[in-house]
């Protein structure tokens, strides 16, 4: 029997609604930084050789289709009617992988919440190794592909929700393990790692074409994306139960039943229609509005620059990489 006296507490103590935490944070952030560096460098050493490869690409069938043979002529590659379809299929890329980005990061981040961080990251970065594997698959394969079937290839980004599931993902995973005092700092350093990816990767893939070919540093770049994977590992992962309620629905996830699979659908279909119900909140409508006038600068700096500079001042597209570095 207990003994309670007039001072204790109806529902007893408090218990915590923090999750568990590692005991160094620095290291967590540590190894997020160092993930999203390897991401940010691997999305930046593709984008200049690939756009090689498609060039070389349209080349090889212009020149195909005028009966000429033998070695690639620069000067003809960069004839207005085959950068005006690069830049399409850059464009198109561009606008493919948005959309379908939009759609994916909706459902896979109310996964993220229920089945945990690390899960649904590690299913984009799959994502995206089958995308670029498909698009490098169609530029090898010219003869019994034609490229316009790369535009196929963002498709693949529902598997996972490509980098965008993957950005998010991570910094979630950041905010799980890096207490509130310090997530401040913690934001900062891995959104240096990716500044500092993305300004190294250019310069690397400009040093491998000049030695090599622009294949080499796109199967580098590929390869990075489940290396920096492995990073991972050594972070746990913590999803915060929020209550005893929210303890009995995540032990009806194991369950194989009707009524655990109903129960799972009906969280994630509630968890999906609050994060599009977000959308109508001023704040958001506001911060999406700054990435929509951001983003367009982006591809601007980068697939448009890089094909201007290369047409109007007759330069390689591993010199104009070295530029992209500055």
């Amino acid at each position: 029997m207990h003994h309670e006296n007039e001072t204790a507490p109806l529902l007893g103590p408090r218990r915590s609604r923090s999750p568990l935490r590692p005991q160094n944070p620095h290291l967590a952030t540590f190894l997020l930084s160092l993930c999203i560096f390897f991401l940010s460098g691997a999305t930046a050493i593709v984008q200049v050789p690939l756009t090689q490869l498609m060039e070389d690409n349209l080349c090889d069938q212009y020149l195909g289709e005028i009966g000429r043979q033998g070695s690639i002529d620069r000067a003809i590659c960069k004839a207005d009617g085959i950068q005006s379809k690069l830049a399409y299929l850059n464009a198109s890329f561009g606008v493919i992988e948005s959309v379908t980005s939009l759609i994916a990061a909706f459902p896979y981040g109310v996964l993220a919440d229920k089945l945990g961080r690390k899960p649904i990251i590690y299913l984009s970065s799959t994502g995206s190794v089958v995308y670029l594997a498909y698009v490098l698959a169609v530029l090898k394969f010219s003869n019994l592909l034609a490229i316009k079937y790369i535009l196929l290839g963002p498709l693949f980004t529902f598997i996972g929700g490509g980098s965008t599931v993957i950005n998010a993902g991570l910094y979630s995973l950041a905010s799980d393990l890096v207490p509130g005092t310090d997530i401040t700092i913690s934001y900062f350093v891995m959104a240096f790692g990716s500044l500092s990816g993305s300004s190294a990767g250019p310069a690397i893939s400009s040093k491998l074409m000049e030695t090599s070919s622009p294949w080499l540093p796109v199967l580098i770049g590929t390869l990075m994306v489940p290396a920096s994977m492995g990073l991972l590992v050594f972070l746990p992962e913590v999803i915060t139960l929020r209550d005893d309620s929210s303890e009995r629905d995540v032990s009806e996830w194991g369950k194989p039943s009707p009524s655990a699979f109903k129960s799972r659908f009906s969280q994630f279909w509630t968890g999906l229609k609050t994060s599009i119900q977000r959308l109508r909140s001023l704040p958001m409508v506001l911060i999406l509005v700054t990435y929509l006038r951001v983003n367009p600068e982006g591809l601007a700096y980068g697939q448009l620059l890089m094909q201007y500079v290369s047409k109007r001042f007759h330069w390689t597209f591993a010199d104009v990489g070295y530029l992209l570095t500055t």
